[in-house]
């Protein structure tokens, strides 16, 4: 259960049991905290307690609230914050912390794809070479498939068409064309190559 413990002041060693919601802060009596101390207001300060979260908050106080040795008008106070009020000082304890849920890493870009003579092959078109790589899903694309956009007279920029980040050139669209049309890929050169020396 959430509470303020008094380590210095008038009541060191009290407990002060803090309920959901608003808990107030100060001298006057009907506080869900009453510090009895002449350097305190009459209504100090409050603290909201949520499931997770306890925050405070400054009423205009004369003498002001101190976390941790700072002056603050509002703060999240956490397991262990000292604040000050006056002359007395209250940890806080108890205060349930939030639950961090990690983020999934990123999916593994899909290895690449080749044809036959070993060019890399459009995800859409298996048969055609493809020009362009997505550095987001890794992805492989044709000059068809990817969605151009660019200025008179400027370059033009390829966007993937899943995820619409710019892709990587791989292979110039003319010289993938000119592979598709018949131009032999760098094995079937090698191939010509060793029948040549025999």
């Amino acid at each position: 259960m959430a509470c303020l413990v008094a380590t210095a002041g008038g009541a060191i060693g009290r407990e002060y049991p803090l309920a959901e919601g608003l808990n107030r802060v100060g001298r006057a009596p009907g506080n869900e905290v009453r510090l009895e101390e002449a350097a305190i207001s009459a209504v100090h300060c409050e603290l909201w307690l949520m499931k997770e979260r306890l925050l405070l908050r400054d009423l205009a106080s004369t003498n002001g609230t101190f976390v941790q040795g700072r002056l603050v008008s509002e703060a999240e106070l956490h397991d262990g914050d000292l604040v000050t009020v006056g002359s007395v000082e209250l940890r806080v304890a108890g205060v349930p912390g939030r639950v961090a849920i990690p983020a999934p890493p990123p999916p593994t870009p899909p290895p690449p794809r080749f044809t036959a003579d070993g060019i890399p092959c459009c995800l859409n078109h298996p048969a055609v070479p493809a020009s362009y790589r997505c550095p987001r899903c890794g992805e492989q694309f044709c000059v068809d498939c990817v969605h151009l956009l660019g200025r008179r007279g400027g370059t033009r920029h390829a966007f993937c068409p899943q995820c619409s980040v710019a892709c990587v050139l791989i292979v110039p669209p003319r010289q993938a064309a000119g592979r598709l049309k018949g131009a032999p890929g760098w094995l079937a050169k090698l191939t010509q190559t060793l029948r040549l020396r025999r």
